[in-house]
C-alpha cells in the first residue's frame, strides 16, 4: 500500500440539520486491477477501510464499540448495517452518484430504514 495524503469533507442532512466536516488526514491507497484498497484513521480515531470495484464502493468504519459497514453501489438499493450504543441497526442505501479517478472519490447516497429516509450523504476524498 502507498502512503497519500488525503483531504476529507463529508456532509451530513437529516431532516432539518446539515452538518460538514473536513479533515487532512494521511492514509494507505492500493490498486490491484480493478480494485482499490484505501485505508486511514480519522480524527477522532475511527478506522475506514474503503473497496472500491468498478461497480461498487463498500465502506467499513470502526469507532469502539460502534460500527458501520455500508454498501454503495449506483442505481442499487443495498443493506447496511450501523451499530451504535450496542444497537444494531439494518438499514439500506440508494447511491446516486459515485465517481473515482486517480485523484477523487466522490460518492453521493441516501440511507433508509424501511421506507423511512435517514439522511442525505456526500462524501469527497481528495488524493496526494
Amino acid at each position: 500500500m502507498t502512503q497519500v495524503a488525503i483531504n476529507f469533507y463529508s456532509k451530513i442532512v437529516q431532516e432539518d440539520d446539515s452538518e460538514e466536516f473536513s479533515q487532512e488526514l494521511t492514509g494507505k491507497l492500493e490498486q490491484t486491477g480493478a480494485v482499490t484498497r484505501i485505508a486511514y484513521t480519522e480524527a477522532d480515531g475511527a478506522q475506514v477501510k474503503l473497496l472500491l470495484t468498478p461497480a461498487k464502493l463498500i465502506i467499513s468504519r470502526q469507532q469502539g464499540t460502534s460500527s458501520s459497514l455500508l454498501r454503495l453501489a449506483p442505481g442499487e438499493k443495498l443493506p447496511c448495517q450501523v451499530t451504535a450504543a450496542g444497537r444494531k441497526m439494518e438499514l439500506s442505501s440508494q447511491t446516486s452518484r459515485l465517481d473515482f479517478t486517480d485523484a477523487k472519490l466522490e460518492v453521493e447516497y441516501q440511507l433508509f430504514s424501511g421506507l423511512y429516509l435517514v439522511g442525505n450523504y456526500t462524501v469527497r476524498l481528495l488524493f496526494d
